[in-house]
């Protein structure tokens, strides 16, 4: 008989917080997570190591600004960013880096992200959020009633689709073609949703799907990534937009 997934709900309504986790980071509420053993094979002595191009891309990541779904632990539908996180946002007065091109997904949390930082944007829709087919807009916990056996499959498979929609694998394809496509572009800067941007990472990195579940990405933050013309690498992930403002404005004073 396969174990039970257990939730353990965090208390976060009644301090007025939220750790901003979106439906795809359902790995925060569950305490039974299948084990992923990850072995990374590193050059050792006698390899001689290629030359660094000249020339590197950077794909800057932006997840979208806090909902409501993320607070109830929901699957995402197209909601709008919470008001106050909005604010926030704006208050930032981002200053955006250089950048050949500026997209976002197609979602209105996406697009209100963009124009709360100030962002003239593109819209693309290979950075749509992962497609939860009938779980969209439920609680896990009423999925996790009516279908016990699906969501451990779902956390279990990265090939497995029980709610009809995208499997995790799919989206880590999707990703993956979206982001060989920017190989050419010196900088580009990406709004779009948690899922997609850990999709980006093991894409990025070539590792299995199933380590897709331990990447945490929270509303309102960057992931850098890098192409040196051979591989992409990770420069940061889930950084807060809040955070590296405020770095911002200590170096203007200084």
């Amino acid at each position: 008989m396969r174990p039970k997934a257990e939730f353990a709900l965090r208390n976060e309504e009644r301090s007025g917080s939220h750790s901003g986790a979106t439906a795809p980071e359902l790995h925060r509420l569950l305490r039974f997570i299948p084990k992923t053993n990850v072995t990374l094979w590193l050059p050792v002595g006698g390899v001689k190591p290629s030359p660094i191009p000249m020339s590197v891309s950077q794909l800057t990541l932006v997840s979208h600004g806090a909902t409501e779904a993320q607070r109830r632990a929901a699957f995402p539908i197209d909601e709008s960013v919470l008001d106050h996180e909005i604010r926030k946002i704006t208050e930032l007065n981002w200053k955006m880096p250089p950048a050949a091109q500026v997209l976002s997904a197609p979602e209105r949390r996406t697009q209100q992200t963009c124009l709360a930082l100030g962002l003239g944007f593109t819209l693309t829709d290979g950075l749509r959020d992962c497609d939860y087919g009938r779980w969209r807009g439920r609680k896990i916990e009423q999925i996790q009633a009516e279908d016990q056996e699906g969501v451990l499959a779902w956390l279990s498979d990265p090939s497995a689709a029980p709610h009809g929609g995208e499997s995790i694998e799919r989206l880590v394809g999707r990703a993956g073609t979206w982001m060989e496509k920017r190989r050419a572009v010196k900088h580009t800067i990406a709004v779009t949703h948690p899922a997609v941007i850990r999709a980006a990472i093991v894409h990025a990195l070539q590792i299995p799907a199933q380590t897709f579940w331990r990447i945490d990405i929270p509303p309102s933050t960057v992931t850098d990534l890098r192409f040196n013309g051979r591989v992409w690498t990770l420069r940061c992930s889930g950084s807060s937009l809040m955070k590296l403002s405020h770095e911002e404005e200590e170096k203007t004073d200084i």
